[in-house]
């Protein structure tokens, strides 16, 4: 699998790289009210979190991706 991604919030310079998994929701019962309340108030952002080729984990803002490809 790949994602491509922008590598900052300028949406500029792209990478894409080859992913075994791609993890990035908590499930429902996992997220507290707490969690909820700061994913509102934009204080807890969502993350795409992934390991590259290396084995090297990332965490990457959902705002970034811009293809995930099979």
């Amino acid at each position: 699998m790949k994602i491509t991604y922008y590598n900052s919030a300028e949406y500029h310079k792209t990478t894409t790289e080859t992913v075994q998994v791609i993890l990035g929701v908590l499930d429902p019962d996992e997220i507290t009210d707490d969690d909820r309340e700061s994913l509102r108030d934009g204080t807890l952002m969502p993350m795409c979190n992934f390991a590259d080729a290396k084995g090297v984990w990332h965490a990457v803002p959902w705002q970034f991706v811009i293809e995930i490809d099979e």
